[in-house]
């Protein structure tokens, strides 16, 4: 049976004010592309209300193989003289080429004449001549008369990249090497993603980089070809491709799109199993907790194992640490001496710290400038070559009087005056690789502190040693003895560090990670110079890790990615804070915290994250920690904004790109909502990130009424579809062509007051029926909307009303999840003419309408030929300039 339905069958649940623009925009569209619907699909763009879903095919926007030379591209911009480059078709493919040495950097652009927003657009490229700079172009937002668009390109060096052309000019650009093993010989799938302020560039499938710009929001699509240096450069294209919004996810078996998620959801079910202890301090707390051993047990022996006394903890594997820095236990054991009560173990701890942290003035007295030993200066002590007896001495604290010379060290200066410098093994020959980590040490060193001198003070000295301990599985620590006193701040480097960088480890890793990891604990010996009194002595007052690790691994991750921006080595995180964030409170975590304080620095600044820390107190409870992080200014919105963004994935790192995510929910029967409703309560501990996901039967329209009780705090709710938004628990939910998933967060930032607690209460009301005409994206049918707006008139004398001009985008889409969203760029231009002889008026009014924005509704069917839109929020504007008569 065929559906229609009339403009005067679209109902508006909500009539206030502020959205009487926002519904006009919605009915005037419906009721043209529920009439397409009564139909069928059309076939052709130029049908009415044209939707871009077909099938369970991928959603195709547009496409091009290159097969039909009339298919539309046209030279459409270049900087050079003429004679110089050419746009064609050929043999099946699009050609592009650029003289170089005739307009060197220039570039070739071609295009079809489409306008998009949001979408994912692919090319294949085929690279037959030009230099290492020679580029292919795959654009998006192409506006010819400003002379802007984004570009993703190609080059010859093995580069991807995203550039920012505006008015003309280039802006800036993004580069990211593609891994060797991605490239292909022949030729290479070029992927675009241009998605709201998210770009991103994509080479046969895999990700390389991302990056955030606002500038541009709509415009058309292009390929190019140029930027190098000299010579010809000349590129094919082939199967052109742009999808809307997100590309759908294909890989499982059955081929079926699996869209419906665009933000990646994982549902935890039942009980969720936690990843290994992230780090030493947690494996001790896991080994206690398990029974296996005693606090000051599980502290021995991890010494042991950082000074190489033993190869590994002897725990279960399940409880073995995923990161094997050393810092964290370095400051338990200093706290347990300060505070500790069995005298026996802190002998032993006292007999381990002695051997794995080295007195840097005892260790100068084994050492030469790295310079000298190359010169090798008169009377300089023999370098020692035996491994064995500089171990030993290191274990004996190097003796006075010694005539070995056990390291090499090179030093830099940095920018605030501190002195860094680096010692390494003098066993290392030039030509080891080990040796090339020496410079990389230090350049670190040097790139950290003049990062964090803008933000605080920084100490006189740093020095950093490559170990001769034979633990082989640590990686490194750092140690300020007294916090503020002006001593050198010591890092220790283990072989593991080495090792990981190389791939030994079996871990794959980052380019710049081990600079990063420097980096890190250059962040722990900034805490030290700035957020404790002056003078303060870890040994002697200790400090207690356990409750502080939250912020000490958390902020030295967020601090590490601000010096090295684009490595990256923090997401190794991601997975763990995916599992744990929404079971355990910020404080339950540490190195996973990085995303938090980059949540912070994000809206309040690095500044802002400064002065958290700040208010922190040094000796504290858990009690007084989470007291100090609720005082901070705004955190009630701040915290929930952070859940928000997260479950958007749209934390952006301090590179711009945003930070992967794979948020997990919890879902279990009860939050399963059949067709006869039921009853729900959420909770939310203090300083959680709450996700629950409920699942609505299809078929049903859903009433919610929601009472909230306990710790004050925040609750929102989204439908994460490609079109949603964040909004209040709705106290109407349709399920229409599928179950309906509704993402529900809750936040508290009080603490010792109870969970936050919201009560559903949640009744089936009415059985709805499912158009899935509708589902998909819909443009304004032009002829048609032209009828609509004459049709007031038609009773009126021929000629009083006439369109001028009407264009631009009005289009709407229509998710699954009984969303739609109105996207609005679009101008209509006409008169009222009262000016013919019969008119007592003599009156001429031309009227602009300008439309611009976006605004999104939920919508159901409610099978009685009625669509029912209610509104979610709207952004947009609609502007009306009047002429009458000239003025």
């Amino acid at each position: 049976m065929k559906r229609s339905y009339k403009l005067d069958n679209v109902v508006m649940e909500d009539h206030t004010m502020k959205s009487t623009k926002f519904n006009f925009l919605l009915i005037a569209a419906a009721g043209l592309l529920l009439a397409a619907c009564s139909k069928g699909s059309p076939a052709t763009p130029q049908s009415a209300a044209l939707p871009a879903s077909s099938g369970d095919q991928l959603d195709i926007l547009f496409q091009d193989d290159f097969s039909d030379p009339a298919s539309g591209w046209k030279p459409a911009w270049f900087e050079g003289s003429d004679p110089a480059h050419a746009e064609e078709y050929r043999d099946g493919e699009y050609r592009i080429w650029v003289d170089n040495d005739q307009n060197k950097y220039d570039i070739s652009l071609a295009t079809p004449g489409k306008s998009y927003g949001d979408i994912s657009l692919e090319v294949d490229v085929r690279r037959v001549a030009g230099d290492e700079g020679a580029s292919a172009y795959l654009m998006c937002r192409v506006d010819l008369r400003a002379a802007s668009f984004y570009y993703f390109s190609l080059d010859g060096m093995n580069n991807a990249s995203i550039g920012v052309y505006l008015d003309g000019e280039e802006q800036h650009v993004l580069w990211k090497e593609i891994p060797p093993e991605v490239l292909k010989s022949d030729s290479n799938r070029l992927r675009a993603d241009c998605l709201g302020s998210s770009l991103a560039v994509y080479v046969n499938g895999q990700l390389i980089t991302q990056t955030e710009e606002s500038d541009l929001k709509l415009g058309d699509v292009g390929l190019g070809a140029g930027g190098g240096s000299q010579g010809m450069t000349e590129m094919f294209f082939d199967n052109f491709a742009v999808y809307p919004g997100p590309h759908a996810n294909q890989d499982n078996n059955s081929g079926e799109t699996t869209n419906d998620n665009p933000a990646d959801i994982v549902i935890a079910t039942g009980e969720v199993t936690p990843p290994p202890p992230s780090g030493y301090v947690n494996s001790i707390e896991a080994g206690v907790a398990a029974g296996y051993w005693s606090y000051e047990q599980g502290i021995i022996e991890t010494l042991k194992v950082l000074i190489g006394e033993l190869e590994s903890l002897s725990l279960l594997p399940e409880l073995q640490p995923q990161e094997t820095e050393g810092t964290g236990v370095l400051r338990l054991a200093q706290d347990y001496l300060a505070n500790g009560k069995d005298a026996q173990a802190k002998g032993e701890i006292q007999r381990l710290l002695g051997i794995l942290v080295p007195s840097i003035e005892r260790l100068q007295e084994y050492a030469a400038p790295e310079s000298q030993a190359s010169a090798k200066a008169p009377g300089l002590a023999s370098i020692q070559s035996d491994l064995t007896d500089c171990a030993d001495l290191w274990k004996d604290g190097f003796p006075e009087g010694g005539a070995s010379i056990c390291f090499l060290y090179a030093q830099q200066v940095a920018k605030a005056g501190t002195l860094a410098r680096v010692y390494f093994p003098a066993e290392w020959a030039p030509g080891d690789p080990r040796r090339d980590y020496s410079p990389l040490a230090l350049s670190a060193a040097i790139r950290a502190l003049d990062t964090y001198a803008a933000l605080g003070t920084v100490g006189s000295s740093v020095d950093i040693v490559f170990t001769l301990l034979p633990a082989k599985n640590p990686l490194m620590l750092a140690e300020t003895e007294d916090a503020t006193s002006g001593k050198s701040c010591l890092i220790v480097i283990f072989p593991g560090a080495i090792s990981m960088d190389q791939g030994k480890t079996g871990q794959s890793v980052p380019n710049g990670a081990f600079q990063q990891t420097v980096a890190h604990e250059l962040a722990h010996c900034f805490q030290g110079w700035n957020f404790f009194p002056k003078g303060w002595n870890f040994e002697k007052q200790g400090w207690n890790w356990q409750v502080n690790k939250w912020w000490g691994e958390g902020s030295a991750e967020y601090l590490s990615n601000l010096a090295y921006p684009t490595a990256n080595y923090e997401w190794r995180w991601n997975s763990n804070f995916d599992t744990l964030s929404g079971f355990n409170s910020t404080f339950a975590l540490d190195y996973e915290n990085f995303i938090f304080f980059q949540e912070l620095a994000n809206r309040d600044g690095t500044s802002g994250v400064i002065k958290l820390l700040k208010l922190l107190p040094v000796t504290s409870t858990l009690s007084a920690q989470t007291d100090a992080l609720a005082g901070y200014v705004n955190i009630n919105n701040l915290y929930h904004q952070f859940a928000q963004d997260y479950i958007e994935r749209n934390v952006k790192d301090t590179s711009g790109a945003k930070i992967p995510a794979t948020p997990q929910f919890l879902l279990s029967e009860q939050l399963s909502i059949g067709d006869s409703g039921g009853q729900l309560q959420l909770t939310a501990p203090a300083f959680t990130l709450s996700k629950y996901r409920l699942i609505f039967t299809k078929g049903t329209l859903y009433s919610i009424a929601a009472t909230q009780s306990g710790a004050s705090g925040q609750v929102s709710a989204s439908y994460l579809a490609e079109t949603s938004a964040w909004m209040e628990i709705p106290g109407s939910v349709p399920a229409s062509c599928q179950d309906a998933s509704l993402i529900a967060v809750l936040t508290t930032a009080v603490p010792g007051a109870g969970p936050l607690v919201d009560d559903l209460a949640v009744k089936a009301d009415i059985k709805v029926g499912c158009d899935p005409c509708l589902v998909g994206t819909w443009d304004l049918d032009l002829p048609a909307f032209e009828e609509y707006l004459a049709a007031p008139f038609q009773d009126v004398e021929p000629g009083f009303f006439r369109i001028d001009s009407l264009g631009g985008i009005w289009r709407l889409h229509f998710s699954q999840q009984a969303e739609v969203k109105g996207e609005f760029n679009f101008l209509v231009a006409y008169e009222l003419d009262q000016t013919s002889e019969d008119s007592i008026f003599n009156l001429l009014a031309q009227v602009l309408l300008d439309i611009n924005g976006d605004g999104t509704a939920q919508y159901l069917i409610d099978g009685t030929n009625h669509i029912i839109f209610k509104r979610i929020k709207d952004n947009f504007s609609m502007e009306q300039t009047i002429f009458v008569n000239g003025q």
